[in-house]
């Protein structure tokens, strides 16, 4: 899901596999308070030189 929302977001082939997912485990995870383990931190590093339009497409995307 993730992967095919950065695909479409920043125009990268579907074969692009210049991105990493680090998914924690349960124990390794620190919930703020009141937050259940439903909560969900996606963390996106990349070039400035992308358009904000480009950042808020990605994000639509994430969310839908």
């Amino acid at each position: 899901m993730i992967q095919s929302c950065v695909l479409a977001a920043l125009s990268f082939p579907q074969d692009k596999r210049a991105h990493c997912f680090f998914p924690l485990a349960p124990e390794d995870f620190y919930y703020p308070v009141g937050r259940t383990p439903r909560y969900t931190i996606i963390e996106i590093s990349m070039f400035e030189d992308r358009s904000v339009e480009t950042k808020k497409n990605l994000i639509r995307l994430l969310f839908q």
